[in-house]
C-alpha cells in the first residue's frame, strides 16, 4: 500500500512578500554563524559508542609519513620517542589525506612504528600532525589540533597563515627558532606558535651518534679528503653550486673527493638507472662551464663520488656522516637540519652557509667553541626559484631563502681541505646534549601542557 503525498504549490505573491522581507546577514554575524557551525560540526567526539576495553585510555594521536625517511619522518620519530618516553600515551594514527601502509614501512623502523601503532589511545585529547599546516588533520573531531612543522623561507604564503590562523589549528609546533620567525614573521599569531626542537641525537639514533676518531692515514692520493653532502636532487639543496664551488677549489691531481648521497625528488620515479644519467648529466653540463665538454670521460675534473638511493638504515646513513672528512651543507635553507647536525654531533666539521636554522646552529656553536665546527660563508636573501613553488603551498612569490656566491663556498671548502682531517670532541658534546631528550623535555611538556588537560600529564605523571 503506497500513500500518496499532496503536493501544493506556494502562492507567487506569498513568495514575493517573503523575499522582500529577506535581510542578508552582515558580513561579521556570517563569520559569527560560520565559526559557531564550524564548532557544533568538527569539534568534541564522534564515538557512537565507548571505546572498547583496552582502548578506554587517554592519550594523544600522532600522525607523520613513516613511510619514508624525510626530514619531517625524522622529526616526527624523534617527537614520539619523546612523548613515550615522558609516559604520554600516544598511537600513530592515520591522516585524513594519508594512509598508513606497514608495508612501505622502513625495515630498521618497522618494530618501532609497529608498537606505536598498535598502541591502545581511545581517548585523544590532541591530535598532532607532523606534517605542513592542513587543516584536514582537524576533522577528525580531537578536541586540540596541533601541526608540527619545519620551514625553510620567508615569508610562509598567506594560504599557510590563514591555515594557521583559523580557530581549528589550535597550535603551531615549530623544530628550531628560525623556523618559528618564518610563521611568525608572516603574519601568524605568535601566541600559537611554540618552539619544541626534536631529540634528534636520542631515541633510535642516541647509540649510533658518537664522537668518532677513526684511525686515518695522512690525506693522500690514495686516502682523499672526503667531503660530504646528503639530500634530495632538486633546487633547494643546492647541489648544482656545491658542485661549481667543487670544481672551481680543486684539481683532478688533489687527494681530495666529494661524496654525493642523493635521491629523486618528486612524484615522478625514474629508474636509478635513469636517474644517475641525469645527474651525472647536469654535472656534465657544469664541468662545461669550466671548460670540460668530455665530463666524466676526460678525467679533467676533481673527483666525485655519486651515491644513489634510499636503501641506507638510520645507523648506516649516521655512520657514514661520521666517516667523512667534513659535511657540506648548500641548501638554500633548512628549517632544522638533521644530516649537519647527525654530522655535528660526531665531531665532524661542517661547511654551511649562514642563512636558516643549520646557519643559526652553526653561528651558536662557533660562538662557543671557536672555529672547531668548520665554516661559514655569508648568505645573501633571494627570491625563491619559480619553479619551486609549485612544490608547496606554503611558499609564495615573494618567498625568499638563503643564496649565495659558489666562489665563498668554494674558499670555505678550500680552507677546510687545507687545515686538514680533524673531529671536535667539545662540538660533537654540546651538539648532543642540545637534542637529547633532557634538553628538549621542557619545552616539550610546556607544549603540551597548553593543548591538553593538566589531570592528563598528571596521570602520566609528567607534572
Amino acid at each position: 500500500m503506497t500513500q500518496e503525498t499532496e503536493v501544493r504549490e506556494v502562492d507567487p505573491s506569498v513568495l514575493a512578500q517573503i523575499q522582500s522581507d529577506y535581510v542578508p546577514p552582515t558580513a561579521e554575524d556570517a563569520r559569527a554563524l560560520d565559526k559557531t557551525l564550524k564548532a557544533q560540526s568538527f569539534t568534541g567526539y564522534h564515538y557512537v559508542a565507548q571505546p572498547a576495553p583496552g582502548f578506554d585510555v587517554e592519550g594523544l594521536w600522532h600522525c607523520f609519513p613513516c613511510h619514508g625517511r624525510s626530514g619531517y619522518a625524522a622529526h616526527a620519530v624523534a617527537l614520539h620517542s619523546s612523548l613515550e618516553r615522558l609516559g604520554v600515551p600516544t598511537m600513530l594514527a592515520p591522516h585524513p589525506t594519508m594512509e598508513i601502509d606497514i608495508q612501505r614501512f622502513p625495515e630498521d623502523r618497522w618494530d618501532m612504528l609497529m608498537r606505536w601503532l598498535k598502541s591502545s589511545v581511545g581517548i585523544p585529547r590532541a591530535y598532532i600532525a607532523s606534517m605542513p599546516p592542513d587543516l584536514r588533520g582537524s576533522r577528525i573531531g580531537v578536541a586540540s589540533f596541533v601541526s608540527y612543522v619545519a620551514f625553510e623561507a620567508m615569508p610562509v604564503s598567506s594560504y599557510a597563515v590563514q591555515q594557521c590562523n583559523d580557530d581549528a589549528m589550535t597550535a603551531l609546533w615549530c623544530v628550531s627558532p628560525f623556523t618559528a620567525r618564518c610563521y611568525t614573521t608572516s603574519g601568524v599569531d605568535p601566541r600559537k606558535v611554540k618552539v619544541v626542537p626534536p631529540a634528534i641525537c636520542d631515541g633510535p639514533w642516541k647509540n649510533a651518534l658518537e664522537d668518532r676518531h677513526p684511525d686515518r692515514d695522512p690525506v693522500s692520493e690514495k686516502h682523499p679528503f672526503v667531503f660530504g653532502a646528503l639530500g634530495t636532487w632538486h633546487e633547494r639543496k643546492g647541489f648544482h653550486d656545491l658542485v661549481r664551488a667543487y670544481f672551481r677549489s680543486f684539481q683532478r691531481h688533489d687527494p681530495v673527493r666529494l661524496d654525493l648521497r642523493t635521491s629523486h625528488f618528486g612524484d615522478h620515479r625514474p629508474t636509478l638507472h635513469q636517474f644517475e644519467q641525469m645527474v651525472i648529466g647536469e654535472i656534465a653540463s657544469i664541468a662545461a662551464e669550466f671548460g670540460d665538454n668530455g665530463y666524466p670521460h676526460s678525467k679533467a675534473m676533481p673527483n666525485i663520488k655519486l651515491l644513489t638511493g634510499t636503501s641506507l638504515t638510520d645507523e648506516e646513513t649516521v655512520r657514514w656522516l661520521g666517516g667523512l672528512d667534513s659535511f657540506v651543507n648548500p641548501s638554500f635553507g633548512e628549517g632544522l637540519g638533521i644530516p649537519p647536525i647527525w654530522a655535528w654531533a660526531q665531531g665532524v666539521p661542517v661547511v654551511t652557509s649562514d642563512f636558516g636554522a643549520v646557519g643559526e646552529l652553526a653561528s651558536e656553536l662557533r660562538a662557543k667553541l671557536g672555529d672547531e665546527s668548520g665554516q661559514i660563508f655569508p648568505s645573501r636573501r633571494v627570491r625563491v626559484p619559480k619553479e619551486m613553488l609549485r612544490h608547496s603551498v606554503l611558499l609564495c612569490p615573494e618567498s625568499e631563502w638563503g643564496g649565495y656566491d659558489p666562489q665563498s663556498l668554494a674558499d670555505a671548502m678550500l680552507l677546510t681541505f687545507e687545515r686538514g682531517p680533524r673531529r671536535s670532541a667539545a662540538v660533537g658534546e654540546e651538539v648532543r646534549r642540545r637534542f637529547s631528550f633532557e634538553e628538549t623535555k621542557a619545552p616539550l611538556v610546556e607544549a603540551l601542557s597548553e593543548i591538553v588537560p593538566a589531570s592528563m600529564l598528571q596521570s602520566a605523571g609528567v607534572v
